[in-house]
């Protein structure tokens, strides 16, 4: 193992991704707008969103996403905007899934079939997921010294897919393709649950591994970003001239 960790490099270029990734590895974002600081302020974490990479062949690499629905986005065209428009920091987690990733595949390719374009969730449940973290850490920590109320494994719990956000989307598909267990509902997962300070939270199972958070390097692109920035810049001086 320790081999194995030396050798991980600790960026990857944005432009190597779409060659290197496979389904099933994570993106997280980190983000510079007012809501994302909303975000991160109530959940207590450095991140505010996430997407999942889903891959149909060298040439056709997608970001699976909710944002105001469930979306597939070119992940390179879609990281470079992002990160030029509104990303602090956006990062890579590899996905070792511990199971054939063929039929990891099929199951995460019909998985996507049927959520595209789901609708966005309620208040109530974005808070019920933020509440209900210290409700799961008790009883994980329970477990983990011997506990238990000697009845069994927890009852499975069959998540409503009718509303969606942005994590609880990619724990559905965790959970789908068997990576989460039964009982966990997709509802209580945020983006920092995905994150690596969370593996403990995250409970992969199966002998899933997420590898460590990856920064995504922009610099082979700084000219492309800097290029949108400046189209940005220019749209906004102009409505703000016509506002007057």
């Amino acid at each position: 193992m320790g081999c194995a960790q030396s050798r991980l490099r600790t960026k990857v270029d944005v432009r190597d991704l779409e060659a290197s990734v496979h389904t099933g590895d994570i993106v997280l974002f980190s983000s510079k707008h007012a809501a994302a600081n909303v975000t991160k302020f109530f959940t207590a974490s450095t991140w505010d969103h996430i997407g999942l990479v889903v891959k149909f062949g060298p040439r056709h690499v997608f970001i699976l996403e909710y944002a105001g629905g469930v979306y597939l986005y070119p992940l390179f065209t879609r990281l470079y905007t992002y990160y030029a428009v509104q990303g602090r920091v956006i990062s890579l987690r590899r996905l070792l899934p511990g199971q054939d990733r063929a039929e990891m595949q099929k199951k995460v390719e019909i998985f996507v079939r049927n959520v595209l374009g789901k609708s966005p969730p309620s208040i109530r449940e974005l808070v019920t997921a933020i509440l209900r973290q210290e409700q799961f850490l008790s009883s994980f920590i329970a477990r983990l010294a011997g506990g238990g109320d000697g009845k069994g494994p927890p009852p499975e719990v069959h998540d409503s897919l009718e509303t969606m956000f942005c994590s609880k989307l990619i724990a559905a598909i965790f959970k789908d393709i068997g990576l989460l267990e039964a009982h966990r509902e997709s509802a209580d997962f945020l983006p920092k649950h995905f994150s690596a300070a969370y593996d403990g939270y995250l409970d992969l199972q199966r002998g899933a591994i997420l590898g460590p958070e990856l920064p995504i390097n922009f610099d082979s692109v700084s000219e492309e970003i800097d290029s949108l920035r400046n189209q940005i810049a220019e749209v906004r001086a102009r409505a703000r001239r016509t506002a007057h």
